[in-house]
C-alpha cells in the first residue's frame, strides 16, 4: 500500500482535516499535502520528512519508522549532506556575532562587579588581642593595643589613624592617665559597615610620698 493511500485512509478514520493535523503535529498544511500527493520533491531533505512521519504516526497511531524505511528504500525523499542536522541547519536562528561579543562582555562586566562589590561592600572583620578583656589593669603608664583588620579600609583609635599591616595587622602604643583610660577601636569599611570595639584600662598609678622640708628655728 503507497503512503499516500495510507495516510488518507487513517486522516478518514480520525475525521481530522489537514488544519487539524497540522495543529496537533506543528507540520505546515503544505507539507502535510506534499506527503499525502506523495510530492517528497517539495519537501525538505531526509531527516525532516522522517521527524514528520513520526510525529504524525503519534497522532495517527501507527508506526512512523516502519513507513520511514518503505519511503527510504525507494529513494523518495531528498538526501541531506553531511552539515545537515536537525534541527538547527534550517530552523535554529544563528546568533550574531555581535550579540556574542555582548553577552561576553556583560559576563565580564557582571563578574567584576561581584568582585568589587564584596571587596567594597560587607562587614570588617575586627580583632583585638591585647588587651584580651574588655576591662583590664595596668601598672606601667603605656599599654600597646595590638590586633588585626581583614576585609576593612580604615581603622582608627579614639579618632586617630591606625596604620594596618599587609597581612592585616595592627598595632598602637598608648599613654595612659592614672584612672580610667577608655579606647574606642573603629573599624570601617568602604560603602559597607563599621564596627567598633571598646577597650578600658585602668591605670593605678603608684602612690609617690613627699616629706616636707626641715626648717631652721632663729
Amino acid at each position: 500500500m503507497d503512503f499516500q493511500i495510507f495516510l488518507a485512509e487513517k486522516m478518514a478514520a480520525s475525521r481530522l482535516s489537514y488544519k487539524k493535523l497540522s495543529e496537533l503535529t506543528n507540520i505546515s498544511v503544505a507539507h502535510l499535502e506534499y506527503l499525502s500527493a506523495g510530492n517528497f520533491d517539495h519537501l525538505p531533505p531526509a531527516p525532516y520528512v522522517r521527524g514528520y512521519l513520526t510525529r504524525i504516526g503519534a497522532v495517527l497511531d501507527f508506526e512512523g519508522d516502519e513507513w520511514w524505511e518503505k519511503i527510504k528504500s525507494h529513494e523518495a525523499v531528498k538526501r541531506s549532506g553531511i552539515k545537515d542536522s536537525l534541527p538547527m541547519n534550517r530552523f535554529a536562528r544563528a546568533i550574531p556575532t555581535g550579540y556574542l561579543w555582548l553577552i561576553g562582555f556583560t559576563a565580564v562586566a557582571l563578574i567584576f562587579w561581584g568582585v568589587r562589590s564584596f571587596v567594597s561592600t560587607g562587614k570588617p572583620n575586627l580583632a583585638v588581642t591585647a588587651p584580651d578583656s574588655t576591662l583590664v589593669t595596668s601598672a606601667n603608664d603605656q599599654a600597646t593595643l595590638q590586633g588585626t583588620l581583614q576585609n576593612g579600609d580604615h581603622l582608627s583609635i579614639n579618632g586617630e589613624d591606625v596604620p594596618v599591616g599587609p597581612q592585616g595587622a595592627w598595632l598602637k602604643t598608648v599613654l595612659l592617665q592614672p584612672g580610667l583610660n577608655s579606647f574606642e577601636i573603629d573599624a570601617k569599611k568602604l560603602l559597607g559597615r563599621e564596627i567598633k570595639i571598646l577597650r578600658q584600662i585602668v591605670y593605678d598609678a603608684p602612690v609617690t610620698s613627699s616629706t616636707p622640708a626641715s626648717s631652721t628655728l632663729p
